[in-house]
Formats: structure tokens, sequence, C-alpha cells
């Protein structure tokens, strides 16, 4: 892999790359490399910081020339996924940049794996630039290999709530501020908080090591009345800490997975799902494939070597740690494949 890395420093340095994308990419890097705390229930990952430059650069746009093309071909498939940005993030940068009206992208797996752009503007707007719209989403799903979406273009639908809702909404930064200052304040522990509105209540999370539960409650409480919230109701839950950061670490991992294999059609991936129980990891894929295809024990195998040899990597190593897996692959008719 270092020669591989040294091979790809090589072509980086003999292109040219805007300034600004580089500085852009630095930042990225160093941001990536200088965090190795949980923070709100995330990890930030900490690769090397010139190995995440460079697949940033590499990966992180929708035009790489046939040299820096070829040199990716060689690293893990899934360790370019999980070192570049999701594709969703790639695709409205690059449509705000070219000024188009965006209002949000997402990703639906079922029925049909589709790729949806939601737009503004007038009906006669998006029918003007639709398939121009359609065409650079193309160009960045194929910049990182992936040939399994349709994509849609709609007009983004605006949520139209009642009065009471949209002042509750609009306030709703602002009361998070403030119990949060408090609990600041008082020394109060807690690792996270939602605040929903139907039903009016809060949600804290907070790790087991806070005997102060009661006071906890009592200080969002005080809050709520001063700001005449006296309807919402307060839920506190004590979680483990460890095994809370475990879970999300491996959501954030799992969900990479998914999107690099679901992605591509060659893998035929239709669903994938993980347990975290008794230390032991987890993870189910379901596929497209029949049980009674001579090739189902071939394509099974080869999903559960993509995934080993992403996880066992050099570059994974910090994220998985001794963490013990294991990986099931199924058929569209539920039987074992792997």
């Amino acid at each position: 892999m270092n020669r591989l890395l040294s091979n790809l420093k090589n072509e980086v340095e003999q292109i040219k790359v805007p300034e600004d994308k580089l500085d852009a990419a630095i930042k990225r890097a160093i941001k990536k490399g200088d965090k190795k705390k949980w923070s709100w229930g995330k990890k930030i990952a900490f690769f090397n910081s010139a190995a995440v430059l460079l697949v940033s650069l590499l990966i992180g746009s929708a035009f790489v020339s046939p040299a820096m093309a070829e040199v990716a071909s060689k690293i893990p498939y899934l360790n370019q996924v999980f070192q570049s940005r999701d594709v969703g993030t790639l695709i409205h940068e690059e449509l705000k940049n070219k000024g188009y009206k965006i209002q949000g992208i997402g990703v639906m797996y079922s029925p049909r794996k589709t790729l949806t752009i939601d737009m503004k503007g007038s009906e006669q707007y998006i029918d003007d630039v639709k398939e121009e719209v359609k065409q650079i989403a193309k160009d960045v799903l194929e910049s990182k290999g992936y040939d399994a979406y349709r994509i849609e273009v709609n007009k983004a639908v605006e949520p139209d709530p009642d009065p009471e809702t949209r002042e509750e909404v609009k306030n709703f930064d602002q009361l998070y501020k403030k119990i949060t200052k408090e609990l600041k304040s008082r020394k109060l522990n807690f690792v996270s908080m939602g605040i929903t509105l139907k039903p009016k209540t809060i949600s804290i999370e907070v790790p087991d090591t806070e005997a102060r539960l009661d006071e906890v409650r009592k200080t969002v409480h005080q809050v709520l009345e001063k700001e005449g919230l006296k309807k919402f109701s307060v839920e506190i839950r004590s979680v483990k800490l460890e095994a809370k950061q475990k879970e999300d670490k491996w959501a954030h991992i799992v969900g990479e997975i998914a999107e690099g294999l679901m992605a591509k059609k060659e893998y035929k991936v239709t669903g994938i799902s993980y347990s975290l129980q008794h230390e032991a990891l987890q993870i189910t894929l379901t596929t497209s494939v029949q049980s009674g295809d001579p090739e189902a024990k071939k394509h099974g195998k080869k999903i559960e070597q993509t995934i080993q040899q992403f996880l066992e990597s050099k570059e994974m190593k910090d994220w998985v740690e001794d963490q013990r897996y294991g990986i099931v692959v199924y058929s569209k008719d539920k039987k074992k494949i792997n």
C-alpha cells in the first residue's frame, strides 16, 4: 500500500491542481487527521493526512485524469469509498457550484435504486435544466464507479406546517443552546439531546458515569419553565458510553460499505444490516441472486472477501481494532450463499 501511495503521490505531483481545491483538500485532510476523540457520538477518521489528501484529490472530483484513474484502480474499492465523501455531497456541491437551485439530494433503494434531486424554482426552470442536472449527477456517479442508480429530478415540495409548529421549529435551536449552556454550567454530562414536537419531548442521553440524573432532569425543567414551555416532558436515558461509541462507529463503517456495494451493479446487493451483540458484530447482506444460480456461492464469497479486504486493510486498523465480526450473504430466496 505504501508503494501504491508513493506512485499516487508521483502522479499527483505531475498534474496541476487548482490552488483553491488543493487548499480545501488539505484542510479536509488535516481535519480528518487531527481529531481522535469522540464527539456527539461520532468518531472522526484519523488516517495519514497525506494519504487522505491524495485520495481526496483523486476521488473528490467528478473529473479525473486517465493516469490518476489507473492508479486509483489499484486501491481496494471500499477503501476508495471510505476515504472519499459520500456521493450525495459531491453531487450537491457540483450542482451548487454551477448555480443550480438545489433543495436536497437523497437515495432510495426500494423498489428501485434511485438517486433523487429535489430542485427549487418554477416548473419551467426545472424542465429547462433537468437534463443538464442529470448529466452532471451521472458524471459524478461514474467518477466513483457507481452504475446501479437511476436519476430523478423533481420539484421540491415545501413543507407547510401550521403556525404553532412553525413558531416552535423557529425556536428549536435557541432552546437547544440554552439547555446545553445550563447543563454545562453545572458540569452535568450528557451525550446527546433531541427535541420532538409531537409529542412535546426533550430526550437526553447521559453517560452511565453520570449519577446526577435527577439534577439533569431538574435543570432541563427549569429552562423549559423559564421559556414558558411547561407542556414538554423530559426523558433521561443512561447509556454505556463505550458501547454507544462502538455502535456509532460501526453504523458509519457499515454505511460506507452499503454505499459502495449497493451502488455497483456487479455486487447485486439489495440490502445490508448489522447487529452488535455480546462483543460480536454480524454484517448481513441480501442480494438479487437466486440460490439456484450456479454462480451464487462464488458471488457470495466475492462479496464477503471484498468486505474482509476492506476491514482488514492497514487503513482500517484504527477503526476495526480487535473487533470480532462475521459476514453473512443471502440470496434473493433467503438462502445463505457464502
